[in-house]
């Protein structure tokens, strides 16, 4: 039976230009599916707040009204995007399938889990209800799936599904407009927080310097000492190791500013604790950019095939490897080619495009299934 041209309301606490790495990705998954023409895709809630702070607006007792908003978009599948920025540290969004069952919605209730493993154990609790209720999960990776798989015994059954995420580009972006007067030195692109290994970049660093290599390391992101603790514990590291010429930080910026300062820079280091996933946003926007790219080892081996000759791979919390291979690709142009060159193939293979192909696969699935 054909159902024609189902409507989507994807609910994403964040919108750009807010920095959130999961409303950036809703935005352009969203545009995806409409660009297919197969599907209708509406994000929600609207824009406006009313009055409400993103703690009332998403917090627990307000998702009875929330699911009726929902409700009122006339929806065939709801597509929940979990966790965001905007949502803050309220309850309101995991507990939102059940409200909405309770308001009769029988259509399926679909949920995107981007981040769990590394999830405080309360926050993992939490999601129970948005597990249980969802009618399908995914996740942008295997490492996701398998910790989702190990903590929830519905999951066991019917493990979630996984979509990489794709490149999140400036609107358009071509890469032969990009500048090309590529600098001699290499750029951090992301958020400093305790998940992004910036640490363990102030060591490397330190370790160069030590050998005398002359590198600036230009840092792409927010980086606000007078307001972030952490980023004030950072500041007075920088001025312990004596690295303050080093480092270049730009700040938040526009994201088609963002990429400008990334095609300009020699290498990108992505140095995450927990190693390279899918579901890092950030290393997976840059890749059409064709820089190379110098990242950490992968705890899971499964659904890595595709990143052997991509990436530079170092070991993950190990600044004397990190600090090694900065040397070297700072030195090998030979190897900054064939990396440039493995970032466009899998970027190539990473696009929104397949990304929203996929999900309008699972949203029929799920949607003849209810029939």
């Amino acid at each position: 039976m054909h159902i024609s041209r189902p409507r989507v309301v994807m609910l994403c606490g964040s919108r750009p230009p807010e920095p959130c790495g999961v409303g950036d990705y809703a935005d352009r998954l969203a545009r995806a599916l409409n660009e297919l023409g197969e599907y209708e895709c509406v994000l929600a809630p609207d824009p406006t707040k009313n009055g409400l702070s993103s703690e009332a607006r998403f917090s627990i007792f307000n998702a009875s009204k929330l699911a009726g908003q929902l409700i009122d978009k006339a929806p065939d599948v709801i597509h929940i995007q979990y966790p965001t920025v905007g949502y803050g540290k309220t309850l309101g969004v995991p507990s939102l399938p059940g409200a909405l069952r309770k308001l009769g919605y029988a259509k399926p209730i679909v949920s995107t889990i981007h981040e769990y493993s590394h999830a405080h154990f309360l926050r993992k609790m939490a999601i129970g209800p948005l597990v249980r209720e969802s009618d399908r999960i995914i996740t942008p990776s295997h490492q996701e799936r398998d910790a989702l798989k190990k903590g929830f015994n519905k999951l066991k059954k019917e493990p979630p599904t996984v979509i990489p995420v794709g490149p999140v580009l400036p609107d358009g972006f071509r890469l032969e407009s990009m500048p090309d007067d590529i600098s001699r030195n290499p750029a951090y692109y992301g958020f400093i927080n305790k998940s992004k290994g910036f640490e363990v970049v102030l060591d490397a660093l330190k370790l160069l310097k030590e050998k005398g290599d002359d590198i600036t390391l230009k840092v792409i992101g927010h980086f606000d000492p007078e307001n972030d603790k952490l980023h004030a514990r950072l500041k007075n590291r920088i001025e312990e190791l004596s690295i303050e010429g080093m480092l270049n930080f730009t700040g938040h910026l526009p994201l088609n500013d963002v990429f400008h300062h990334l095609a300009r820079a020699r290498f990108l280091i992505f140095p995450f604790p927990d190693g390279f996933s899918y579901r890092r946003s950030s290393l997976i926007s840059a890749l059409p950019l064709g820089r190379p790219i110098l990242t950490t080892f992968p705890k899971e081996a499964e659904g890595m095939e595709d990143i052997s000759g991509s990436m530079q791979l170092v070991k993950r919390g190990d600044a004397e490897s990190l600090a090694e291979g900065m040397h070297t690709l700072q030195r090998n142009d030979f190897m900054l080619e064939s990396l440039g060159s493995g970032s466009l193939k899998l970027a190539g293979m990473l696009s929104f495009e397949n990304a929203a192909r996929k999900h309008g696969e699972l949203y029929m699935e799920l949607l003849l299934k209810k029939l």
